[in-house]
Protein backbone atom coordinates (compact mmCIF):
# COMPACT_ATOMS: atom_id res chain seq x y z
CA UNK A 1 0.00 0.00 0.00
CA UNK A 2 1.39 3.54 -0.89
CA UNK A 3 2.27 5.59 1.55
CA UNK A 4 1.82 9.55 1.66
CA UNK A 5 5.79 9.42 1.18
CA UNK A 6 5.84 7.63 -1.70
CA UNK A 7 6.09 9.72 -4.67
CA UNK A 8 2.56 10.63 -5.51
CA UNK A 9 0.24 8.99 -7.45
CA UNK A 10 -3.28 10.39 -8.91
CA UNK A 11 -5.48 8.69 -6.62
CA UNK A 12 -4.40 6.88 -3.14
CA UNK A 13 -3.67 3.31 -5.35
CA UNK A 14 -4.59 1.91 -8.45
CA UNK A 15 -7.46 -0.30 -7.02
CA UNK A 16 -9.92 0.66 -4.17
CA UNK A 17 -9.61 -2.85 -2.66
CA UNK A 18 -12.65 -3.75 -1.51
CA UNK A 19 -14.84 -6.57 -3.33
CA UNK A 20 -17.86 -7.06 -4.73
CA UNK A 21 -19.44 -9.70 -2.19
CA UNK A 22 -23.31 -8.40 -2.17
CA UNK A 23 -25.99 -9.50 -4.49
CA UNK A 24 -28.95 -7.22 -5.31
CA UNK A 25 -31.21 -9.21 -2.95
CA UNK A 26 -28.75 -7.84 0.16
CA UNK A 27 -28.80 -4.44 -1.03
CA UNK A 28 -32.97 -4.42 -1.70
CA UNK A 29 -32.97 -5.71 1.65
CA UNK A 30 -30.90 -3.39 3.21
CA UNK A 31 -32.69 -0.66 1.32
CA UNK A 32 -36.33 -1.48 2.12
CA UNK A 33 -35.37 -1.37 6.09
CA UNK A 34 -37.57 1.52 6.72
CA UNK A 35 -40.42 0.70 5.35
CA UNK A 36 -42.80 -1.76 6.41
CA UNK A 37 -44.38 -1.13 10.07
CA UNK A 38 -40.99 0.42 11.41
CA UNK A 39 -40.01 4.28 10.62
CA UNK A 40 -43.69 4.36 8.67
CA UNK A 41 -45.92 3.09 11.55
CA UNK A 42 -43.51 5.69 13.95
CA UNK A 43 -44.16 8.76 11.41
CA UNK A 44 -47.36 7.59 10.90
CA UNK A 45 -48.55 8.70 14.86
CA UNK A 46 -47.78 11.97 14.01
CA UNK A 47 -49.84 12.87 11.12
CA UNK A 48 -52.71 14.16 13.29
CA UNK A 49 -50.50 17.43 14.63
CA UNK A 50 -50.71 18.95 10.36
CA UNK A 51 -54.16 17.80 9.46
CA UNK A 52 -56.65 15.79 11.34
CA UNK A 53 -58.79 15.34 8.40
CA UNK A 54 -55.69 14.17 5.91
CA UNK A 55 -55.54 11.09 4.78
CA UNK A 56 -51.87 9.03 5.10
CA UNK A 57 -53.08 6.70 2.45
CA UNK A 58 -53.16 9.36 -0.15
CA UNK A 59 -49.44 10.83 0.91
CA UNK A 60 -47.62 7.64 0.51
CA UNK A 61 -49.27 6.87 -2.88
CA UNK A 62 -48.09 10.50 -3.85
CA UNK A 63 -44.78 9.83 -2.35
CA UNK A 64 -44.61 6.10 -4.10
CA UNK A 65 -45.23 7.62 -7.35
CA UNK A 66 -42.79 10.46 -7.11
CA UNK A 67 -39.71 8.42 -5.39
CA UNK A 68 -40.28 6.08 -9.16
CA UNK A 69 -38.28 9.11 -10.26
CA UNK A 70 -35.80 9.15 -7.67
CA UNK A 71 -35.29 5.66 -8.29
CA UNK A 72 -35.45 5.99 -11.76
CA UNK A 73 -32.28 8.29 -11.58
CA UNK A 74 -30.08 6.31 -9.09
CA UNK A 75 -30.75 3.09 -11.19
CA UNK A 76 -29.17 4.88 -14.27
CA UNK A 77 -26.18 6.57 -12.38
CA UNK A 78 -25.14 3.25 -10.41
CA UNK A 79 -24.23 1.79 -13.98
CA UNK A 80 -22.77 4.85 -15.33
CA UNK A 81 -20.17 4.59 -12.53
CA UNK A 82 -20.65 2.08 -9.95
CA UNK A 83 -18.13 3.25 -7.52
CA UNK A 84 -18.22 3.22 -3.71
CA UNK A 85 -19.19 6.01 -2.75
CA UNK A 86 -21.90 6.62 -5.00
CA UNK A 87 -23.72 10.44 -4.58
CA UNK A 88 -20.36 12.22 -3.20
CA UNK A 89 -18.22 10.39 -6.77
CA UNK A 90 -21.07 11.36 -9.12
CA UNK A 91 -21.37 15.04 -7.41
CA UNK A 92 -18.00 15.44 -7.18
CA UNK A 93 -17.32 14.80 -10.97
CA UNK A 94 -20.15 16.22 -12.61
CA UNK A 95 -21.38 19.44 -10.25
CA UNK A 96 -18.10 20.48 -8.68
CA UNK A 97 -15.56 19.01 -6.04
CA UNK A 98 -16.42 21.57 -3.87
CA UNK A 99 -20.20 20.66 -3.82
CA UNK A 100 -19.51 16.64 -3.62
CA UNK A 101 -17.33 17.62 -0.84
CA UNK A 102 -19.09 19.36 1.48
CA UNK A 103 -22.62 18.65 1.17
CA UNK A 104 -21.43 14.98 1.46
CA UNK A 105 -19.52 14.88 4.07
CA UNK A 106 -21.47 17.04 6.31
CA UNK A 107 -24.77 14.77 5.46
CA UNK A 108 -23.19 11.51 6.04
CA UNK A 109 -19.82 12.01 8.15
CA UNK A 110 -21.25 14.21 10.42
CA UNK A 111 -25.31 13.70 10.51
CA UNK A 112 -25.80 10.45 9.74
CA UNK A 113 -24.34 9.66 12.73
CA UNK A 114 -27.48 11.75 14.32
CA UNK A 115 -29.84 8.77 13.45
CA UNK A 116 -28.08 6.30 15.80
CA UNK A 117 -29.87 7.61 19.08
CA UNK A 118 -33.13 8.53 16.91
CA UNK A 119 -33.23 4.68 15.85
CA UNK A 120 -32.65 3.77 18.85
CA UNK A 121 -35.45 5.18 20.21
CA UNK A 122 -37.91 3.59 17.82
CA UNK A 123 -36.73 0.70 18.21
CA UNK A 124 -37.06 0.79 21.58
CA UNK A 125 -40.80 2.69 21.94
CA UNK A 126 -41.84 0.19 19.17
CA UNK A 127 -40.51 -3.46 20.66
CA UNK A 128 -38.76 -3.80 23.38
CA UNK A 129 -40.70 -1.18 25.97
CA UNK A 130 -44.04 -3.01 25.05
CA UNK A 131 -42.48 -6.32 25.23
CA UNK A 132 -41.44 -5.48 28.83
CA UNK A 133 -44.57 -4.28 29.45
CA UNK A 134 -46.62 -7.18 28.41
CA UNK A 135 -44.05 -9.48 30.74
CA UNK A 136 -45.04 -7.42 33.82
CA UNK A 137 -42.24 -5.45 33.66
CA UNK A 138 -43.52 -1.99 34.33
CA UNK A 139 -40.10 -0.30 35.33
CA UNK A 140 -38.10 -1.57 32.88
CA UNK A 141 -40.49 -0.26 30.06
CA UNK A 142 -40.63 2.86 31.55
CA UNK A 143 -36.66 2.40 31.92
CA UNK A 144 -35.88 1.96 28.28
CA UNK A 145 -37.48 5.17 27.54
CA UNK A 146 -35.47 7.66 30.20
CA UNK A 147 -32.60 9.65 29.36
CA UNK A 148 -30.41 6.72 30.91
CA UNK A 149 -31.84 4.19 28.81
CA UNK A 150 -31.41 5.35 25.78
CA UNK A 151 -27.98 6.15 26.42
CA UNK A 152 -27.02 2.93 27.91
CA UNK A 153 -29.16 1.31 24.60
CA UNK A 154 -27.40 3.78 22.31
CA UNK A 155 -23.54 2.54 23.96
CA UNK A 156 -24.76 -1.32 23.93
CA UNK A 157 -26.06 -0.91 20.13
CA UNK A 158 -23.06 0.55 18.62
CA UNK A 159 -20.91 -1.78 19.61
CA UNK A 160 -22.76 -4.58 18.33
CA UNK A 161 -23.01 -2.46 15.28
CA UNK A 162 -19.06 -2.45 15.46
CA UNK A 163 -18.92 -6.27 15.57
CA UNK A 164 -21.46 -7.17 13.45
CA UNK A 165 -19.90 -4.80 10.85
CA UNK A 166 -16.06 -6.03 11.79
CA UNK A 167 -16.87 -9.32 10.48
CA UNK A 168 -17.42 -8.24 6.92
CA UNK A 169 -19.82 -7.86 3.94
CA UNK A 170 -20.86 -11.38 3.60
CA UNK A 171 -21.37 -11.61 7.35
CA UNK A 172 -23.21 -8.50 7.49
CA UNK A 173 -25.56 -9.50 4.22
CA UNK A 174 -26.38 -13.05 5.97
CA UNK A 175 -27.32 -11.49 9.38
CA UNK A 176 -29.74 -8.66 7.21
CA UNK A 177 -31.22 -11.46 5.41
CA UNK A 178 -32.25 -13.56 8.07
CA UNK A 179 -33.64 -10.73 10.30
CA UNK A 180 -35.17 -9.43 6.81
CA UNK A 181 -37.67 -12.72 6.33
CA UNK A 182 -38.20 -12.72 10.48
CA UNK A 183 -39.14 -8.64 10.14
CA UNK A 184 -41.44 -9.51 6.91
CA UNK A 185 -43.16 -12.83 8.41
CA UNK A 186 -43.52 -10.63 11.64
CA UNK A 187 -45.10 -7.91 9.66
CA UNK A 188 -47.42 -10.74 7.40
CA UNK A 189 -48.67 -11.99 10.85
CA UNK A 190 -49.67 -8.16 12.44
CA UNK A 191 -51.43 -7.80 8.86
CA UNK A 192 -53.64 -10.70 8.75
CA UNK A 193 -54.62 -10.76 12.70
CA UNK A 194 -55.98 -6.80 11.87
CA UNK A 195 -57.70 -8.22 8.55
CA UNK A 196 -59.73 -11.06 11.07
CA UNK A 197 -60.22 -8.74 14.16
CA UNK A 198 -63.33 -6.78 14.62
CA UNK A 199 -63.95 -3.70 16.46
CA UNK A 200 -65.51 -5.07 19.46
CA UNK A 201 -62.52 -7.61 19.73
CA UNK A 202 -60.28 -5.09 19.69
CA UNK A 203 -61.58 -2.65 21.99
CA UNK A 204 -62.49 -5.56 24.56
CA UNK A 205 -59.17 -6.69 24.81
CA UNK A 206 -57.63 -3.05 25.00
CA UNK A 207 -59.94 -1.80 28.04
CA UNK A 208 -58.84 -5.26 29.59
CA UNK A 209 -55.08 -4.88 28.95
CA UNK A 210 -54.86 -1.14 30.65
CA UNK A 211 -56.83 -2.26 33.13
CA UNK A 212 -54.69 -5.04 33.97
CA UNK A 213 -51.12 -3.83 33.25
CA UNK A 214 -51.55 -0.28 33.96
CA UNK A 215 -53.97 -0.03 36.53
CA UNK A 216 -56.20 2.02 34.21
CA UNK A 217 -59.29 3.12 36.72
CA UNK A 218 -61.77 3.64 34.14
CA UNK A 219 -64.13 1.55 32.43
CA UNK A 220 -63.52 1.94 28.93
CA UNK A 221 -59.63 3.04 28.36
CA UNK A 222 -60.88 3.10 24.16
CA UNK A 223 -63.46 5.68 24.50
CA UNK A 224 -61.39 7.57 26.61
CA UNK A 225 -58.51 8.17 24.43
CA UNK A 226 -60.92 9.74 22.32
CA UNK A 227 -62.94 12.03 24.79
CA UNK A 228 -59.59 12.81 26.28
CA UNK A 229 -57.55 13.61 23.34
CA UNK A 230 -60.70 16.26 21.83
CA UNK A 231 -61.33 17.95 25.44
CA UNK A 232 -57.27 18.86 25.61
CA UNK A 233 -58.40 20.01 21.48
CA UNK A 234 -55.41 17.27 20.63
CA UNK A 235 -58.32 16.21 17.49
CA UNK A 236 -61.21 18.15 16.38
CA UNK A 237 -64.51 16.73 18.48
CA UNK A 238 -65.74 16.36 15.18
CA UNK A 239 -62.60 14.46 13.32
CA UNK A 240 -64.50 10.71 11.44
CA UNK A 241 -64.24 7.43 12.45
CA UNK A 242 -64.08 6.63 8.78
CA UNK A 243 -60.60 8.10 6.66
CA UNK A 244 -61.44 11.32 4.31
CA UNK A 245 -60.25 10.79 1.09
CA UNK A 246 -59.53 14.37 -0.27
CA UNK A 247 -55.94 14.70 -2.03
CA UNK A 248 -56.18 18.28 -0.77
CA UNK A 249 -56.48 18.24 2.68
CA UNK A 250 -54.00 14.94 2.69
CA UNK A 251 -51.12 17.19 0.72
CA UNK A 252 -49.42 18.65 3.74
CA UNK A 253 -48.84 14.89 4.95
CA UNK A 254 -46.76 13.95 1.80
CA UNK A 255 -43.50 16.21 2.94
CA UNK A 256 -43.96 14.51 6.61
CA UNK A 257 -44.18 10.55 4.90
CA UNK A 258 -41.21 11.48 2.97
CA UNK A 259 -39.22 11.20 6.57
CA UNK A 260 -39.00 7.38 6.00
CA UNK A 261 -39.44 7.23 2.39
CA UNK A 262 -37.23 8.65 0.42
CA UNK A 263 -34.28 5.50 0.93
CA UNK A 264 -35.33 3.42 -1.69
CA UNK A 265 -32.05 4.85 -3.07
CA UNK A 266 -29.91 4.18 0.16
CA UNK A 267 -27.77 1.88 -0.72
CA UNK A 268 -26.30 3.99 -3.91
CA UNK A 269 -22.82 4.23 -1.68
CA UNK A 270 -22.65 0.21 -1.73
CA UNK A 271 -23.13 -0.70 -5.39
CA UNK A 272 -19.60 -0.37 -5.83
CA UNK A 273 -19.53 -3.93 -3.78
CA UNK A 274 -22.56 -5.25 -5.08
CA UNK A 275 -22.81 -7.97 -7.90
CA UNK A 276 -24.53 -7.13 -11.57
CA UNK A 277 -23.97 -3.20 -10.88
CA UNK A 278 -23.91 -2.51 -14.10
CA UNK A 279 -27.26 -3.63 -15.18
CA UNK A 280 -30.21 -0.80 -15.42
CA UNK A 281 -32.94 -3.53 -14.86
CA UNK A 282 -31.27 -5.06 -11.90
CA UNK A 283 -30.27 -1.97 -9.86
CA UNK A 284 -33.84 -0.38 -10.93
CA UNK A 285 -35.61 -3.27 -9.58
CA UNK A 286 -33.46 -3.72 -6.45
CA UNK A 287 -34.28 -0.12 -5.54
CA UNK A 288 -37.58 -0.35 -6.69
CA UNK A 289 -39.00 -3.10 -5.08
CA UNK A 290 -37.98 -1.07 -1.70
CA UNK A 291 -40.61 1.55 -3.09
CA UNK A 292 -43.78 0.56 -4.42
CA UNK A 293 -43.83 -3.31 -2.78
CA UNK A 294 -43.21 -1.39 0.70
CA UNK A 295 -45.33 1.19 0.47
CA UNK A 296 -48.27 -1.40 -0.83
CA UNK A 297 -47.44 -2.89 2.43
CA UNK A 298 -47.97 0.74 3.95
CA UNK A 299 -51.29 1.07 2.37
CA UNK A 300 -52.71 -2.40 3.47
CA UNK A 301 -51.36 -1.43 7.04
CA UNK A 302 -53.17 1.44 7.27
CA UNK A 303 -56.33 0.68 5.87
CA UNK A 304 -56.36 -2.07 8.33
CA UNK A 305 -55.63 -0.45 10.95
CA UNK A 306 -58.05 1.87 10.58
CA UNK A 307 -60.77 -0.55 9.62
CA UNK A 308 -60.59 -2.18 13.68
CA UNK A 309 -59.50 0.80 15.45
CA UNK A 310 -60.71 3.42 13.85
CA UNK A 311 -59.53 6.83 12.27
CA UNK A 312 -60.78 8.30 15.02
CA UNK A 313 -58.77 6.42 17.65
CA UNK A 314 -55.83 6.50 15.29
CA UNK A 315 -55.32 9.75 15.70
CA UNK A 316 -56.89 10.33 19.70
CA UNK A 317 -54.05 7.71 20.48
CA UNK A 318 -51.42 9.22 18.75
CA UNK A 319 -52.34 13.00 20.11
CA UNK A 320 -52.10 11.72 23.50
CA UNK A 321 -48.63 9.77 23.49
CA UNK A 322 -46.66 13.04 21.80
CA UNK A 323 -48.82 15.70 23.61
CA UNK A 324 -46.20 15.32 26.81
CA UNK A 325 -49.59 16.10 29.22
CA UNK A 326 -49.98 14.18 32.33
CA UNK A 327 -53.68 12.77 30.74
CA UNK A 328 -51.89 11.32 28.15
CA UNK A 329 -49.17 9.63 29.84
CA UNK A 330 -52.08 8.01 31.51
CA UNK A 331 -53.76 7.12 28.88
CA UNK A 332 -50.93 6.25 26.27
CA UNK A 333 -47.79 5.26 28.11
CA UNK A 334 -46.39 3.50 25.50
CA UNK A 335 -46.35 4.04 21.51
CA UNK A 336 -49.51 3.04 20.03
CA UNK A 337 -47.53 0.71 17.70
CA UNK A 338 -49.89 -2.28 16.56
CA UNK A 339 -47.00 -4.80 16.80
CA UNK A 340 -47.63 -5.17 20.78
CA UNK A 341 -51.59 -4.38 20.21
CA UNK A 342 -51.77 -8.28 18.98
CA UNK A 343 -51.03 -9.49 22.07
CA UNK A 344 -54.46 -8.24 23.34
CA UNK A 345 -56.48 -9.08 20.55
CA UNK A 346 -55.40 -12.71 20.78
CA UNK A 347 -56.38 -12.85 24.78
CA UNK A 348 -53.38 -11.90 26.30
CA UNK A 349 -52.28 -15.58 26.74
CA UNK A 350 -48.86 -17.41 26.63
CA UNK A 351 -49.51 -18.30 22.80
CA UNK A 352 -50.42 -14.58 22.52
CA UNK A 353 -47.41 -13.39 23.88
CA UNK A 354 -44.56 -16.09 22.76
CA UNK A 355 -46.37 -14.67 18.80
CA UNK A 356 -46.04 -10.80 19.96
CA UNK A 357 -42.72 -11.14 21.57
CA UNK A 358 -41.94 -13.05 17.80
CA UNK A 359 -42.76 -9.80 16.10
CA UNK A 360 -41.67 -7.03 18.36
CA UNK A 361 -38.41 -8.79 19.05
CA UNK A 362 -38.06 -9.13 14.79
CA UNK A 363 -38.96 -5.95 14.32
CA UNK A 364 -36.63 -4.65 16.58
CA UNK A 365 -33.77 -6.37 15.35
CA UNK A 366 -33.87 -5.65 11.94
CA UNK A 367 -34.13 -1.97 12.80
CA UNK A 368 -31.31 -1.89 15.15
CA UNK A 369 -29.19 -4.06 12.88
CA UNK A 370 -29.78 -1.98 9.48
CA UNK A 371 -29.26 1.05 11.61
CA UNK A 372 -26.00 0.20 12.26
CA UNK A 373 -25.63 -0.89 9.23
CA UNK A 374 -26.43 2.45 7.93
CA UNK A 375 -23.96 3.90 10.76
CA UNK A 376 -20.80 1.86 9.96
CA UNK A 377 -21.54 0.72 6.78
CA UNK A 378 -22.44 3.79 4.74
CA UNK A 379 -20.46 6.44 6.17
CA UNK A 380 -17.36 4.43 5.62
CA UNK A 381 -17.59 4.40 2.32
CA UNK A 382 -18.20 7.80 1.45
CA UNK A 383 -15.32 8.62 3.84
CA UNK A 384 -13.35 5.93 2.30
CA UNK A 385 -14.16 7.19 -1.00
CA UNK A 386 -12.88 11.30 -0.03
CA UNK A 387 -9.61 9.39 1.59
CA UNK A 388 -9.07 7.91 -1.90
CA UNK A 389 -9.50 11.15 -4.16
CA UNK A 390 -6.52 12.06 -1.16
CA UNK A 391 -9.45 14.95 -0.01
CA UNK A 392 -8.85 13.19 3.59
CA UNK A 393 -6.21 11.25 5.25
CA UNK A 394 -4.68 8.24 3.68
CA UNK A 395 -5.22 5.91 7.14
CA UNK A 396 -9.23 6.59 6.60
CA UNK A 397 -9.01 4.65 3.35
CA UNK A 398 -6.69 1.44 4.84
CA UNK A 399 -8.19 -1.86 4.85
CA UNK A 400 -7.65 -4.30 8.20
CA UNK A 401 -8.01 -8.52 8.55
CA UNK A 402 -9.10 -10.50 5.86
CA UNK A 403 -12.22 -9.26 6.02
CA UNK A 404 -10.64 -6.10 4.71
CA UNK A 405 -12.49 -3.60 6.89
CA UNK A 406 -11.22 0.16 7.17
CA UNK A 407 -10.73 0.03 10.59
CA UNK A 408 -9.55 3.36 11.48
CA UNK A 409 -13.05 5.11 9.70
CA UNK A 410 -14.71 2.26 12.29
CA UNK A 411 -13.05 3.91 15.01
CA UNK A 412 -13.79 7.27 13.79
CA UNK A 413 -17.72 6.44 14.07
CA UNK A 414 -17.81 4.51 17.10
CA UNK A 415 -16.20 7.95 18.83
CA UNK A 416 -18.16 10.37 17.67
CA UNK A 417 -21.38 7.99 17.91
CA UNK A 418 -21.20 7.70 21.11
CA UNK A 419 -20.80 11.37 21.61
CA UNK A 420 -23.69 12.44 19.58
CA UNK A 421 -26.02 9.87 21.69
CA UNK A 422 -24.98 11.50 24.60
CA UNK A 423 -25.63 14.53 23.89
CA UNK A 424 -29.11 13.35 22.18
CA UNK A 425 -29.85 10.88 25.41
CA UNK A 426 -29.44 14.03 27.84
CA UNK A 427 -30.77 16.44 24.97
CA UNK A 428 -27.83 18.76 25.91
CA UNK A 429 -28.06 21.92 23.91
CA UNK A 430 -31.54 20.84 22.62
CA UNK A 431 -29.96 18.29 20.80
CA UNK A 432 -32.97 16.22 20.18
CA UNK A 433 -34.30 19.17 18.03
CA UNK A 434 -30.80 19.42 16.50
CA UNK A 435 -31.25 15.65 14.86
CA UNK A 436 -34.37 16.28 13.16
CA UNK A 437 -31.71 18.41 10.78
CA UNK A 438 -31.16 14.39 9.88
CA UNK A 439 -33.25 14.05 7.10
CA UNK A 440 -32.82 17.26 6.43
CA UNK A 441 -29.38 17.40 4.98
CA UNK A 442 -29.54 13.76 2.92
CA UNK A 443 -32.45 14.82 1.25
CA UNK A 444 -30.35 18.03 0.10
CA UNK A 445 -27.63 15.34 -0.98
CA UNK A 446 -30.41 13.05 -2.73
CA UNK A 447 -31.72 16.48 -4.22
CA UNK A 448 -27.87 17.19 -5.60
CA UNK A 449 -27.28 13.51 -7.04
CA UNK A 450 -30.62 14.17 -8.90
CA UNK A 451 -29.30 17.50 -10.53
CA UNK A 452 -26.17 15.81 -11.21
CA UNK A 453 -27.76 13.27 -12.59
CA UNK A 454 -30.07 15.95 -14.91
CA UNK A 455 -26.88 17.49 -16.10
CA UNK A 456 -24.89 14.63 -16.58
CA UNK A 457 -25.56 13.71 -20.33
CA UNK A 458 -24.37 17.64 -21.44
CA UNK A 459 -21.35 18.07 -19.15
CA UNK A 460 -20.11 14.07 -19.76
CA UNK A 461 -21.19 13.43 -22.91
CA UNK A 462 -19.02 10.93 -23.66
CA UNK A 463 -19.45 8.79 -20.58
CA UNK A 464 -23.07 8.98 -21.05
CA UNK A 465 -22.62 8.17 -24.88
CA UNK A 466 -21.04 4.90 -23.87
CA UNK A 467 -22.98 4.22 -20.48
CA UNK A 468 -26.31 1.60 -20.76
CA UNK A 469 -28.36 4.56 -19.93
CA UNK A 470 -28.02 6.36 -23.65
CA UNK A 471 -30.15 3.94 -24.83
CA UNK A 472 -33.42 5.30 -22.74
CA UNK A 473 -34.65 8.68 -24.37
CA UNK A 474 -37.54 10.19 -24.36
CA UNK A 475 -37.41 11.76 -27.75
CA UNK A 476 -34.18 13.54 -27.99
CA UNK A 477 -34.61 13.87 -24.16
CA UNK A 478 -32.41 11.43 -22.19
CA UNK A 479 -34.82 9.65 -19.33
CA UNK A 480 -31.92 10.64 -16.76
CA UNK A 481 -32.64 13.89 -17.42
CA UNK A 482 -36.17 13.82 -17.07
CA UNK A 483 -36.11 11.77 -13.86
CA UNK A 484 -33.72 13.87 -12.33
CA UNK A 485 -35.10 17.10 -12.53
CA UNK A 486 -38.66 15.25 -11.61
CA UNK A 487 -36.94 14.33 -8.56
CA UNK A 488 -35.05 17.72 -7.59
CA UNK A 489 -38.18 19.69 -8.28
CA UNK A 490 -40.01 17.65 -5.66
CA UNK A 491 -37.00 17.51 -3.65
CA UNK A 492 -37.49 21.33 -3.15
CA UNK A 493 -41.26 21.49 -3.09
CA UNK A 494 -40.95 18.59 0.44
CA UNK A 495 -38.10 20.44 1.74
CA UNK A 496 -40.17 24.17 0.84
CA UNK A 497 -42.13 22.35 3.75
CA UNK A 498 -40.07 21.60 6.15
CA UNK A 499 -38.45 25.18 6.08
CA UNK A 500 -41.54 27.25 6.31
CA UNK A 501 -43.63 24.78 8.79
CA UNK A 502 -42.02 24.81 12.60
CA UNK A 503 -43.86 21.70 13.47
CA UNK A 504 -40.74 19.55 10.88
CA UNK A 505 -38.76 21.32 14.18
CA UNK A 506 -35.75 21.95 11.65
CA UNK A 507 -35.94 26.04 11.35
CA UNK A 508 -34.96 26.69 14.82
CA UNK A 509 -32.03 29.13 15.28
CA UNK A 510 -29.96 25.98 17.30
CA UNK A 511 -30.43 24.09 13.69
CA UNK A 512 -29.57 27.07 11.74
CA UNK A 513 -26.69 27.25 13.96
CA UNK A 514 -25.50 24.16 14.31
CA UNK A 515 -25.99 23.23 10.14
CA UNK A 516 -24.46 26.77 9.43
CA UNK A 517 -21.22 25.96 11.26
CA UNK A 518 -21.41 22.06 9.99
CA UNK A 519 -20.83 23.50 6.01
CA UNK A 520 -18.52 26.64 6.95
CA UNK A 521 -15.89 24.15 9.05
CA UNK A 522 -16.14 21.81 6.23
CA UNK A 523 -15.86 24.16 3.37
CA UNK A 524 -12.68 25.72 4.74
CA UNK A 525 -11.33 22.21 5.60
CA UNK A 526 -11.88 21.10 1.74
CA UNK A 527 -9.90 24.82 0.86
CA UNK A 528 -7.14 24.38 3.36
CA UNK A 529 -6.86 20.71 2.29
CA UNK A 530 -6.91 21.18 -1.22
CA UNK A 531 -4.10 23.75 -0.77
CA UNK A 532 -2.10 21.26 1.67
CA UNK A 533 -2.10 18.49 -0.87
CA UNK A 534 -1.01 21.03 -3.91
CA UNK A 535 2.11 21.61 -1.75
CA UNK A 536 2.33 17.93 -1.52
CA UNK A 537 2.66 18.15 -5.07
CA UNK A 538 -0.78 16.30 -5.74
CA UNK A 539 -2.81 17.99 -7.97
CA UNK A 540 -6.44 16.88 -6.26
CA UNK A 541 -8.53 19.19 -9.21
CA UNK A 542 -7.02 16.45 -11.75
CA UNK A 543 -8.22 13.81 -9.39
CA UNK A 544 -11.54 15.09 -9.72
CA UNK A 545 -11.87 14.63 -13.42
CA UNK A 546 -11.37 11.60 -13.51
CA UNK A 547 -13.02 8.57 -12.00
CA UNK A 548 -11.56 6.49 -9.69
CA UNK A 549 -10.78 2.49 -10.11
CA UNK A 550 -12.29 -0.62 -8.75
Amino acid sequence: MASETEKPTLFLRKASGLAREWSMFDVFAFQSWLQPFMLAAYYFTLGYLWTPIGNLVIAVIILAVFATFEVGTYAMMVPIMPKVGGDYIWQSRILHPFIGFVLIFVGWAIVLQMWVPIIDVIYIEQSFAPLAAIAGNLNLAFWLTSNDGIFVTSVISTVAFIIICALGMKFFATTLKVLFWIALAGLVMVLVIFAVTSQATFIAGYNAFFKNTFGYAGANAFNDTIKTAQNLTLIPSNTPNSAPWDVRTSLPLVPLVTFYGVYAIWGAPMYGEVKGAESIKKTFWSMQAANWPMQILNVAYLLLLWNVVGFRFFNASGALYWSGLPQGATLQPLLPFPGWWVYFMLGSNSFSFILTAFILIGNGLMLAVISGGENFLLISRMVFAMSFDRMLPAVLAQLHTRRRIPGWTYLYITIVTVILSWLYAYNIFNWRVITLDGTVVLAVGFAATALAAALLPFRKKELFKNSPASKYMVGKVPLLTICGVIWFVFSLWFMWYWIIDPLYGVNVPTSAAFLGVCYVATAVFFVVYRWYRKRQGIDVDMIFREIPGE
